[in-house]
């Protein structure tokens, strides 16, 4: 199944997270295609596999907002699919934070992208923090890229991540960096 947050949706405070010791796993990705605003979404104990849409594990197609975004021991696994990314962000504002998570076997360009496509509507706040701290990224062809938006992200904070085989996911390399952030004010 696909964990599709539709169009009509919008909510405050939402969990979404496992009942039991192991993962819930998702099979058909994560896609965001909310109009309205998501504020305080937690992703928790998900191990998430498949394409939810356009070649991406979690893509977030949304025009709503998605402000203050938690994802807490999730697995996204892309599954050595050819050219598939493992997460494409849109409309994130004030804070975003992935903590004890792990990104496997994603071989297209990106693992995390908050590109130009994410600037914020008029009403919508721009990022103030992001963090990926304890988190475990490994066998994956693309970098975490945190773009920003035109007002630069407050602060961007990475620590405790374990890296490995980034870059070689493939039988053609892409060589990218780990982590890439720019339109920051402080990075730490």
């Amino acid at each position: 199944e696909t964990l599709t947050f539709g169009s009509g949706v919008s909510a405050a405070g939402l969990t979404i997270m496992s009942s039991s010791s192991t993962r819930v796993q998702v099979t058909g990705g994560v896609y965001f295609d909310n109009a309205g605003t998501l504020d305080g979404l937690t992703l928790q104990d998900l191990y998430i596999t498949g394409e939810s849409t356009s070649g991406t594990t979690i893509n977030m197609a949304n025009n709503g907002e998605v402000s203050n975004l938690t994802m807490s021991n999730c697995v996204i696994d892309g599954e050595n699919a050819p050219g598939r990314n493992a997460w494409r962000g849109k409309h994130l504002s004030q804070t975003m934070t992935m903590t004890g998570c792990e990104i496997k076997d994603s071989l297209g360009w990106s693992v995390f992208d908050m590109g130009a496509n994410a600037l914020p509507s008029a009403t919508s706040p721009p990022l103030t923090h992001v963090t990926f701290s304890n988190n475990h990224f490994h066998h994956l062809n693309g970098s975490i890229s945190v773009r920003g938006h035109t007002t630069p992200t407050a602060l961007v904070t990475v620590t405790g991540n374990t890296w490995d085989h980034i870059g070689d996911g493939s039988s053609v390399a892409q060589n990218w960096a780990c982590i890439e952030v720019n339109k920051a004010v402080s990075v730490v």
